[in-house]
């Protein structure tokens, strides 16, 4: 027995580590990097480098310094670096997620990618492209697809126990003021200075995650999202932004599902997320009433799958760090981000965005919101209409599209 304990140690003390590196350490890689040091004691990770062009800036830097943390400021100097690199966590610009996934890809590393998949269509389809020609795998970090409370909605869907999806819809209303627009050069952008496509806007960044779950809870399968064929859209903006900061869309998939989302950063209010999905055995509600996702099945019984918010938003990193050791179950890959990404390419081809009636915007120097626009919105999820068709007096008609693959 005691000979057993001894070997089983050895075999720990050389089992080996996860070598992780992470580019972007500004911004909400400053969380990935907390969430690293407050792994459990004897989770077997290492982390080996960092990149961020303002790193010796960073609060966090005597620490990374501290612990052994190979610091890079320049991107190609971090890029050289990965050779023996087994995970590598993009936390960067949206504009780099396709050449940085590719070149962690093409040195033999495994990806956690942070939302969204890319800029672009083409940039998502390259992804796959190299993922599909190396040992590695990419995962994209839409926290919630990793929660339980999520996953057993999804294979309750999947076994049939609430019928079909008919309608999913989904309402965010989260304001945002002018120091969340001027944090970075490329936030509210199309385009860089450069040329390349970002496409930052709220359903592509801080919303993407509630999009991306409805597509991904009405998928085929664990690791699938819903195909998305055509839809329209009202994009509307009170910030001076190349994009937009308020979108309501609807969306119809290839099984006909009907997949609605509203959401705006410009409101004076904030409230959400919320999502319904309505079923053929009964209807999934979210957020209003309860932070736990509850469903109610036409039969009068109710199933409690808790608060997907329980499930640590840093989870993921512990789902990647697990599946460099061990024969991975890959939860969102490429194949479930690729529908959010589908969408956002036919959004960023509508010509038409919208600037609300001046003297309905407020301006208080700190943020700009919209007089009536909670309401407005709000009124159209709950009836599951668009605000153009609800005869609100500055809501604009839906700019249809269709969604290429």
């Amino acid at each position: 027995r005691n000979f057993r304990r001894y070997a089983d140690k050895i075999i720990k003390m050389n089992k080996h580590k996860i070598s992780v590196a992470l580019s972007g350490a500004g911004g909400y890689g400053y969380h990935y990097l907390k969430a690293f040091f407050n792994l459990p004691d004897g989770f077997n990770a290492i982390l080996s480098s960092v990149f961020d062009p303002k790193l010796v800036d960073l609060e966090i830097y005597p620490e990374l310094i501290k612990n052994g943390v190979n610091c890079f400021t320049e991107y190609e100097d971090f890029k050289n670096s990965l050779k023996n690199i087994d995970l590598v966590v993009i936390v960067s610009p949206i504009h780099r997620h396709g050449s940085q996934t590719i070149d962690a890809l093409k040195h033999g590393c495994n990806v956690l990618l942070d939302k969204p998949l890319a800029s672009s269509l083409q940039e998502a389809h390259r992804i796959i492209e190299a993922r599909d020609a190396s040992k590695g795998w990419v995962m994209t970090g839409y926290q919630w697809s990793f929660s339980k409370a999520i996953r057993d909605l999804k294979q309750d869907l999947l076994d049939g126990k609430l019928g079909k999806v008919k309608r999913a819809k989904t309402m965010i209303l989260w304001p945002r003021d002018y120091n969340y627009y001027n944090r970075n050069n490329w936030a509210g952008k199309k385009y860089s200075h450069s040329g390349e496509i970002i496409n930052d806007n709220p359903v592509n960044n801080a919303m993407a995650h509630f999009l991306h779950n409805l597509l991904y809870l009405t998928g085929s399968s664990m690791e699938e999202s819903a195909v998305p064929v055509s839809g329209q859209a009202e994009l509307y903006r009170a910030y001076n932004i190349q994009t937009f900061d308020t979108a309501v869309l609807e969306l119809f998939t290839r099984d006909e599902t009907r997949i609605s989302f509203y959401g705006s950063h410009a409101t004076h209010t904030e409230k959400g997320p919320l999502f319904i999905l309505e079923c053929d055995n009964g209807v999934v509600y979210y957020g209003e009433l309860s932070k736990d996702i509850v469903a109610v099945f036409n039969d009068g019984s109710i199933k409690n799958y808790g608060n997907p918010d329980d499930t640590l938003q840093f989870h993921k990193l512990k789902v990647a760090i697990e599946a460099c050791q061990n024969k991975p179950t890959l939860i969102c890959p490429p194949e479930a981000s690729l529908a959010h990404t589908q969408v956002i390419e036919a959004l960023s081809e509508i010509k038409l965005i919208k600037g609300f009636e001046p003297s309905l915007v407020v301006d208080d120097g700190v943020r700009r919101y919209v007089q009536g626009l909670s309401y407005m919105i709000y009124s159209s999820y709950q009836q599951g209409v668009m605000p153009g068709q609800s005869g609100f007096a500055y809501a604009s008609p839906g700019q249809k599209f269709n969604i290429k693959y």
